[in-house]
């Protein structure tokens, strides 16, 4: 998540604050309120709002999310199309419970279909699952 951002932002925090130690982690939406909730972390990076006493939420910045699919694949060819058109298609997303994946699924919904998702990832990349 943000791995071409938060370098920059991290090299940029350091040096205004040089002292400051800094651990990056993983966690689900949920294993991230239970870190701040015990004080286990002071900052989390997320991608849908995290709620709780003494939790506070803001937006970073906003980006548009794309459906990707293999060259050879029938939706290749067009420009665009409305995401409704690929609910019979297979999804490749991340586990359930972090955030993108909360986020695309309801995308999906709106969209009026429940996403066939057999392969979750914990890491976003997913290049040699691109034939299936």
């Amino acid at each position: 998540m943000f791995s071409h951002i938060l370098p920059i932002l991290i090299v940029e925090f350091m040096k205004l604050n040089p002292n400051v130690h800094i651990s990056q982690y993983s966690a689900s939406s949920t294993g991230m309120k239970k870190q701040l909730e015990n004080v286990e972390v002071d900052l989390c990076i997320s991608m849908s709002p995290i709620y709780g006493d003494d939790i506070e939420w803001m937006p970073l910045l906003e980006e548009e999310i794309f459906l990707s699919v293999p060259p050879s694949h029938h939706l290749a060819k067009q420009k665009s199309i409305a995401l409704h058109e690929a609910a019979n298609e297979t999804f490749i997303s991340r586990t359930s419970g972090y955030g993108f994946r909360d986020v695309t699924d309801e995308y999906c919904r709106e969209a009026g279909f429940e996403p066939y998702t057999p392969i979750e990832l914990e890491e976003a990349g997913a290049k040699q699952y691109s034939d299936l």
